[in-house]
């Protein structure tokens, strides 16, 4: 998982399992296959879960296109 990722999934969800792939994760939410293991955070918790998963994939993508390269 790439640190764009990481940030991403830190952003929307509280809780999903460690050995879960960014990809398996955004399919969970995707097809709405509740999983109890992948917990979205309280304040968006009543949203469609295949729109949870698109708000993670834009998340990670815009923070790649905003951090690569940039160090710290």
């Amino acid at each position: 998982m790439t640190k764009f990722e990481q940030f991403a999934l830190d952003q929307w969800l509280s809780e999903w399992p460690e050995n879960m792939t960014f990809n398996e994760v955004l399919v969970v939410l995707h097809d709405a296959n509740y999983d109890e293991r992948v917990i979205v955070l309280d304040f968006i918790e009543d949203a469609p879960w295949p729109e949870i998963a698109n708000l993670i994939l834009d998340t990670a993508i815009q923070s790649e296109k905003t951090f690569k390269g940039v160090t710290i």
